[in-house]
């Protein structure tokens, strides 16, 4: 297969998103040993992936519904950011017009993405997107902008994610020296997830019967469960990381956790990526946010998955949280079992 040249590769949404993109990096470099590959993403995304052996992250600023609008000052910065790299290809793992528009006016001559209202605007190739309908994992469906350069996808794509060695005198993860299970409670938003009280009884479980202390970790502080957890634990068995961390100090905790346990979200994928046992929950299972496009991919990975039929005039929000309820502490202590065996 003739290389395409300097290729930028681009997925600049959230974390969960960006993880499951990584699976097409190995069969990248596999059909292309000696073509240079930037990835851009976002700042947090990039740092994370510092140390990715086939793909130099490039830092971009992102925006929220990138794939909706252009916003004429971010595309001039992106422009800026593209001009000296020389790519000869630019393939969106996910649509971004101010991102597709910087490279068709840089004159990066060969731009793949999806083909749909406005998203082909800036691209010369064009292809169907399949995510929207829930029957292709995310990790698969992004092989699909690949296909036209002739790249692959394995029979089980797989994310990973290379952690960079920490330096001497560098900001070392506040890793606890005994065993600890981390807890990642929030979602992006204010969807629903698993009620509070569940956390907090499922994490007094875990330190009362095994000893282990508890971390919570995310982009934000997780009031509601500590809040429940003042009352069940000391304050030395947990502690509440929530907006502390950056991400690649998370994934450091999450690399070397007991165990993680998360509503389906981009902590829950990284842990997947990173090899840790994962116990993730999810709700309703609709083709949006079915379990077959979004569960967690990992050897040590336990999906546990609650589809309650709707009942008459609920709401697709009421019916995901009712679904969560249903998900008992007792059924994920079990799952718990399983992914870390002997405990």
């Amino acid at each position: 297969m003739r290389s395409p040249g300097p290729l930028l590769l681009a997925r600049t949404d959230r974390i969960g998103d960006v993880v499951l993109s990584t699976a097409v990096l190995d069969p990248l470099r596999e059909t292309f040993p000696d073509t240079a590959v930037l990835l851009a993403t976002g700042p947090a995304q990039a740092s994370l992936l510092a140390a990715d052996p086939v793909a130099t992250p490039l830092a971009v600023p992102t925006a929220p519904q990138a794939h909706r609008r252009l916003r004429p000052h971010r595309f001039l910065r992106l422009r800026r950011r593209l001009r000296p790299l020389g790519c000869h290809a630019a393939v969106f793992l996910q649509p971004d017009l101010d991102l597709q528009a910087a490279a068709a006016t840089v004159g990066i001559p060969r731009r793949i993405g999806y083909r749909g209202p406005r998203r082909g605007w800036f691209l010369t190739e064009r292809v169907p997107s399949r995510r929207e309908e829930g029957t292709l994992h995310e990790a698969r469906a992004a092989f699909d902008p690949l296909v036209p350069l002739g790249v692959e996808p394995p029979p089980q794509p797989q994310p990973r994610i290379h952690l960079a060695r920490e330096t001497r005198g560098g900001a070392q993860a506040p890793v606890p020296p005994e065993s600890f299970a981390v807890l990642h409670t929030t979602a992006h938003g204010d969807k629903p997830t698993w009620p509070p009280e569940s956390f907090a009884k499922l994490a007094s479980h875990l330190h009362t019967d095994r000893g282990w202390r508890i971390v919570l970790v995310g982009e934000r502080p997780h009031e509601a469960v500590t809040a429940q957890l003042i009352d069940r634990l000391p304050a030395s068995a947990w502690e509440d990381r929530g907006g502390k961390d950056a991400l690649d100090t998370t994934a450091r905790l999450l690399a070397a956790a007991t165990v993680v346990i998360s509503r389906d979200s981009g902590p829950a994928h990284l842990a997947a990526a990173l090899g840790s046992p994962l116990v993730c929950l999810m709700g309703q299972c609709d083709g949006v946010h079915s379990p077959k496009r979004w569960q967690p991919l990992g050897a040590q990975t336990r999906t546990l998955i609650a589809d309650l039929p709707a009942r008459p005039g609920e709401t697709r929000r009421h019916r995901w949280a009712r679904c969560f309820r249903s998900l008992t502490p007792e059924a994920v202590a079990r799952a718990v079992d399983e992914v870390v065996p002997g405990n």
